[in-house]
Parts: structure tokens; C-alpha cells; sequence
């Protein structure tokens, strides 16, 4: 139970660096760091102690994002490196940021100077890992060591457009703010 607490907090904390980079001061950035902690929809799951992978392929990812940021300020190739292994370690663990590749694309001078080449490059290497953990995971496990893919896969414009707003509902809906109201009223 510790070591998931410890993963939720250094992922609150991740959070919190990552909206320090995009120039927003510190109380703010506490705050939503703090609401990353405790928002009521939050699954249930990122407090089972016997799936800290979830928890811990989120804090990889959050580490990989930094590091890019990183290396699009510096220009530091061991950052890059470094948020390339760190897609790898989130996606190995648990897949459920495997399309997040397009956050890669957004820095905090987006509005300002557009998508630098540093974000395209690590844009690219983020990809070039996915795609190695993807055929990993896809290819190799299944033809080389004759283990099945046992998951279905969905991949029409209709059904991302239904997860999303059921993200958008489980996370913003009505239902979950008069829940909210409601459990604030009576703390």
C-alpha cells in the first residue's frame, strides 16, 4: 500500500513539474497536482495495491513527458534517451498510454513558436518506441513465442468518438458534480 501511495505522489509530483514548465506559478500548479490526487472520478484501480502498474506506467509516462520537455529546451540528447526509455517502461507495463503520442507535440511555446523540431524528434523517437513495444507485443510475442493476443481491437472513428465523450462524462459530467456537490456539503 505504501509503494502505491509513493507512485501516486511522485506521479502528482511529475504532474506538478510538467505544469511549472508551461509557465504557470506554483500555488496553481500545487493545486493541480493536489486535484490530480484526489478528483472524484479517479479510478478506483490507482489505489488497488496489486495493480501499481497502472500507477506506475502513468509516473513513467509522466517522467518520459518531462524528459521530452527537457530535451526540447536543452537539446540534450541524454533527455531524449531518457523520455524514450521511459515510453518504453510505461508501455511495458501497462499499454494504456499508448496514444498519447501527440501530447509529445505540444510544448509550453507552442502558441508562440509553433511545434519546434526538437518536439518533432522526440515526437519521433516517443513513436519509434511505441512502435518497437507494439511489434514486440503484436509480432513477436504471438508468432515467435506462440503466445496468443487474446484483445479485440477497435479502431473506428465512431468508437473513439464514444470513448471520448464517455471520458468526457465520467470526468466533467453532471452526474459526477452533483456527487461532488453533495459529498462537499456534507464533509
Amino acid at each position: 500500500q505504501s509503494c502505491l501511495l509513493l507512485t501516486n505522489a511522485l506521479a502528482a509530483f511529475a504532474l506538478g513539474r510538467i505544469i511549472l514548465r508551461f509557465g504557470v506559478s506554483e500555488r496553481p500548479a500545487l493545486l493541480g497536482a493536489l486535484l490530480f490526487l484526489c478528483w472524484p472520478s479517479k479510478d478506483a484501480t490507482m489505489f488497488w495495491p496489486f495493480v501499481i502498474i497502472n500507477s506506475a506506467s502513468l509516473l513513467a509516462m509522466l517522467a518520459a513527458y518531462l524528459a521530452h520537455l527537457d530535451y526540447v529546451e536543452s537539446g540534450r540528447l541524454r533527455s531524449l534517451a531518457l523520455s524514450s526509455m521511459a515510453v518504453l517502461a510505461s508501455l511495458a507495463l501497462y499499454d494504456q498510454c499508448v496514444f498519447l503520442l501527440p501530447l509529445w507535440l505540444i510544448t509550453p511555446r507552442l502558441l508562440i513558436d509553433g511545434v519546434p523540431t526538437r518536439a518533432r524528434n522526440g515526437a519521433a523517437a516517443a513513436a519509434v518506441a511505441t512502435a518497437a513495444y507494439l511489434t514486440f507485443k503484436l509480432v513477436f510475442v504471438p508468432h515467435v513465442m506462440h503466445i496468443p493476443f487474446n484483445k479485440t481491437f477497435v479502431l473506428t472513428a465512431s468508437h473513439f468518438m464514444l470513448t471520448f465523450l464517455s471520458g468526457v462524462e465520467a470526468n466533467l459530467g453532471p452526474s459526477l458534480i452533483l456527487f461532488s456537490l453533495r459529498a462537499l456539503r456534507a464533509a
